[in-house]
């Protein structure tokens, strides 16, 4: 069962309605590069703000994420 499974939450009957393509549109996911290479297409597309709501993983906190957001961020040259 997944874990999201256990809960009663009125938004589970929803979740197959979501493609990965929402998915990718409004999250920045993966290794420090696919997040750099998603970005930067973002960027170039038009976006003009980023807001970064970090959750934790199963193997990274939150501070993590943050400061590994904050590493790879001075590398993204739009273009």
């Amino acid at each position: 069962m997944h874990p999201m499974q256990r809960v009663s939450n009125p938004i589970l009957p929803l979740l197959p309605l979501i493609s990965d393509h929402h998915v990718d549109a409004l999250t920045l996911a993966g290794t420090r590069e696919e997040v750099a290479a998603h970005l930067t297409r973002l960027l170039n597309g038009g976006i003009d703000a980023v807001i970064i709501r970090p959750i934790s993983g199963y193997s990274i906190s939150v501070e993590d994420t943050i400061a590994a957001f904050g590493t790879m961020w001075p590398t993204i040259a739009p273009g």
